[in-house]
């Protein structure tokens, strides 16, 4: 079953999806996503953040469900947080195509990277 067909099984899974990747929900491959992990992984702005209740944590909890339901999973998941330097979700993050996470990273947040990210490869 495809990501966008586990969205449909979900009240609002289809506008979650959306949000998250686009149109499309593409993905990015399971080896490249444990990449990013690992990189992710050993980086101190992976910051682990109190129980969140705002309309937005409940988005992303919803966005969670279906990747989890999904099978979209990589070693050490347990351990990725929040980024403290964009506010990413990083479990959600390491699955985007690059060319989404370049688009919304601010010149704030990019410069608050550290020089190993791989947010900031072309």
């Amino acid at each position: 079953m495809t990501l966008l067909e586990k969205a449909y099984q979900v009240a609002g899974g289809v506008e979650a999806i959306t949000a998250w990747l686009g149109s499309g929900a593409i993905i990015v491959p399971k080896e490249e996503a444990q990449s990013r992990a690992d990189v992710c992984l050993t980086c101190p702005n992976n910051v682990e953040v109190g129980f969140a209740t705002s309309a937005g944590a409940d988005f992303a909890r919803k966005i969670l469900e279906i990747k989890n339901d999904a099978s979209l999973r990589v070693n050490g998941e347990k351990q990725l947080h929040k980024c403290e330097s964009c506010g990413c979700v990083l479990r959600l993050l390491i699955w985007e195509p690059q060319i989404r996470v370049a688009k919304h990273l601010t010149a704030a947040e990019r410069s608050a990277l550290p020089s190993h990210c791989w947010k900031l490869k072309p």
